[in-house]
C-alpha cells in the first residue's frame, strides 16, 4: 500500500515579480507532485504581480494569494508565508526562480523516505540561470562525505569547511512543526537575512540530510523582483550579519572542539 503523500507549502514571496511569475507559478502546480499548497506573498508590488497571482488562484484551488498592504521585504513576506502554511512540509521558492522538472519535488518526497534516521529538513542542490547569457550551470555536487555523514556535527563541520554555505532559504525542504516549535523566523526588516535563519536551522534541528538532487533554477542578474540592488541599507545590514555571525560560527566551531577534545581525553583514560 502506497504511503500517503504528505502536503508540501510552497511559499513564494512576490515582488514586483510580473515577468517572471507566470514562470515560477506554473513550474510549482505542474509537478507531479499534486499534494501541495502554493502561498503566494504580494509584498505590496507595484506592477502587474498582484493581478498574475490572482488570475491563477482563480485557476487552481490549492493556490492561496495573501496580499499584503505595505512591503515587509522578503523576510516579512516568508515570515507571513510560515504562519499561514498547513503542510508537513514547507518549501521557499523565490518569485524570479523556478523548477525545471516536473518530477523534481517528488523525487525529493521519495529521497526523504530513504533516510533511515529523524531529519528536520533536506538540502538540495540546485542550477544557477545567468539571465544576460541565458545560459544555464549546474551547481557542483555536495561532497560524497557530505551526503553519506549521519552525524550532525560532523555534517556541520563539513559545510563550514566548504566554500559553499548553503544558506539561502530556497534549496530546503523543511518540517514546518519544527520551524514553530523552534520559533525560527527570518529577521525582519533587514537584507541577507538567509545567514542567520540557517544557522538556526543548524543549531535547532535535531539532525538533517543533504542531496544532490537539483530541480530549482535560480536566476541570476535580476533586476527588481525581490532583488533590489546595490544601496547603502544592504551593504550596512549584509556586513553587519556577516560580522555578528563569523563571531557566532567561531563560537560554536570552538565549543565543538572543546567537546571532541573532552570526549577523546575521556576513551583516552579509560
Amino acid at each position: 500500500m502506497r504511503q500517503q503523500e504528505p502536503l508540501i507549502s510552497v511559499i513564494v514571496p512576490v515582488y514586483n515579480a510580473e515577468r517572471y511569475l507566470a514562470q515560477c507559478i506554473e513550474s510549482i502546480v505542474d509537478q507531479s507532485y499534486r499534494n501541495i499548497e502554493l502561498i503566494l506573498i504580494d509584498n505590496a508590488s507595484s506592477d502587474g504581480s498582484s493581478s498574475v497571482c490572482d488570475r491563477y488562484a482563480r485557476t487552481d484551488a490549492r493556490i492561496q494569494v495573501i496580499h499584503l498592504r505595505e512591503n515587509i521585504m522578503a523576510s516579512g513576506a516568508r515570515n507571513t508565508g510560515v504562519q499561514n502554511a498547513s503542510g508537513e512540509w514547507i518549501m521557499f521558492v523565490d518569485s524570479d526562480d523556478y523548477l525545471d522538472d516536473k518530477n523534481g519535488l517528488n523525487e525529493l518526497v521519495s529521497y526523504s523516505r530513504k533516510i533511515d534516521y529523524e531529519i528536520d529538513f533536506l538540502i538540495f542542490n540546485y542550477k544557477r540561470y545567468f539571465q544576460n547569457e541565458k545560459v544555464l550551470i549546474t551547481r557542483p555536487n555536495f561532497s560524497d562525505e557530505l551526503i553519506v555523514e549521519e552525524n550532525k556535527i560532523k555534517k556541520i563541520v563539513l559545510l563550514l569547511k566548504n566554500s559553499f554555505i548553503p544558506a539561502p532559504s530556497w534549496g530546503k525542504l523543511i518540517k514546518l512543526q519544527f520551524l514553530r516549535n523552534k520559533r525560527i523566523e527570518f529577521i525582519s526588516d533587514t537584507n541577507a537575512e538567509d545567514i542567520p535563519w540557517f544557522l538556526n536551522l543548524l543549531e535547532s534541528c535535531e539532525n538533517f540530510a543533504l542531496t544532490n538532487i537539483r530541480f530549482l533554477v535560480y536566476r541570476k542578474q535580476v533586476y527588481g523582483a525581490g532583488t533590489y540592488g546595490f544601496n547603502k541599507k544592504r551593504y550596512d545590514d549584509l556586513f553587519n550579519i556577516v560580522t555578528r555571525e563569523s563571531h557566532r560560527i567561531k563560537a560554536y566551531s570552538e565549543d565543538k572542539d572543546r567537546k571532541s577534545t573532552r570526549l577523546n581525553s575521556s576513551h583516552v583514560s579509560q
